[in-house]
């Protein structure tokens, strides 16, 4: 375990909160620099099993910059990622996906239809309304 580990408790994250829906990771305290410019500063929030969280913000508030912290695309500068509620220090995408963190990346026209464990299918949210997969609201 790194060093950080000392100053951060696996009781701080992880269990069940008042909802019950377990955290599962996220970030705390996270801040990251490039340059002198400050992409993030002080960030925390949780992941929770059964929930879905949306990042929401302007152009260059972040957003990016929290996914690839997650994602082990990049390193924090200060605080932590943490999975099962304890400290990670992931140095690559590979080593995140070893604690099961990957990223969907968004394409706006297009979603991928899993039809079995080794078949899917791309399309457009247009044909899968069509289709009559989902019905539309």
């Amino acid at each position: 375990m790194s060093a950080f580990a000392d100053d951060f408790t696996a009781e701080e994250k992880g269990g069940d909160d008042s909802t019950g829906h377990r955290v599962i990771a996220g970030l705390s305290g996270v801040s990251k620099m490039f340059g002198g410019t400050i992409a993030v500063d002080d960030v925390s929030f949780d992941l929770r099993s059964g929930e879905i969280l949306a990042l929401l913000g302007e152009n260059g508030a972040g957003k990016s910059t929290c996914v690839k912290l997650l994602a082990g695309v990049y390193r924090p500068d200060r605080g932590h990622v943490f999975v099962e509620g304890r400290p990670v220090d992931l140095h690559s995408p590979l080593e995140a996906h070893r604690h099961a963190i990957a990223v969907m990346h968004q394409h706006p026209a297009y979603l991928i239809i899993f039809r079995s464990p080794k078949t899917f299918l791309w399309a457009t949210c247009a044909e899968i309304v069509g289709a009559g997969w989902i019905t539309q609201r």
